[in-house]
């Protein structure tokens, strides 16, 4: 069998996508209430992309602005899609539109254990501001504590 393997492409998330995006959602996400993805399309606050390779959705992210503040609500990789950039390539892409938008800090939570995703955010310039207990069901099912963690948009414009 011959695989064609393409560069992750980001775009805006349509109505089209939600079926795929709520697959992704419920084999990451552990007893978790399913988002309302029509209220994240239409939100001209919200930023909602998702990652294609090979034509498949492979992982998407949902952001919210306020003021000059954003908000990471979720990121999610299929697990099959794991490991081939595109968590960083939505990551990138969604901090470079919130940066165009006027957002001068990001932040986002995660789960204590979630090192993978930890190492994620480290590596694009967030740190960890806090820490909140017993906040977070882990896809495993145990509760977890979560790091909330921070990220100037504006250091970045100083260090370019």
């Amino acid at each position: 069998m011959y695989i064609v393997s393409e560069s992750p492409s980001v775009r805006r998330a349509t109505e089209e996508d939600i079926k795929e995006v709520d697959e992704i959602y419920k084999v990451t996400f552990f007893a978790r209430t399913k988002p309302n993805y029509q209220l994240f399309l239409k939100n001209e606050n919200c930023l909602f992309f998702v990652v294609t390779i090979n034509n498949k959705i492979g992982g998407f992210i949902i952001a919210l602005i306020e003021g000059d503040v954003g908000h990471i609500l979720l990121l999610a990789v299929h697990p099959n899609f794991r490991r081939r950039g595109l968590g960083t390539a939505l990551l990138k892409h969604t901090l470079s539109e919130l940066k165009r938008r006027g957002v001068k800090k990001v932040y986002l939570e995660v789960g204590t254990s979630n090192i993978p995703a930890m190492n994620l955010y480290k590596k694009l310039g967030f740190r960890i501001k806090d820490l909140r207990f017993d906040h977070f069901i882990s896809i495993e099912g145990n509760v977890d504590d979560v790091y909330v963690m921070e990220k100037d948009l504006e250091e970045d414009a100083h260090e370019n």
